[in-house]
């Protein structure tokens, strides 16, 4: 899903990825979920 400018998905790891190519840990990506999915 792509949402303010970011593009996510969720995988069968707690690894997600996003459009910069890199890998963020999930504290990291929850702390910016709402900035993503909100």
């Amino acid at each position: 899903e792509a949402e303010g400018g970011w593009t996510y998905v969720t995988t069968s790891t707690p690894d997600w990825t996003v459009t910069s190519g890199g890998w963020l840990e999930v504290a990291t990506v929850e702390e910016r979920c709402t900035d993503f999915a909100g």
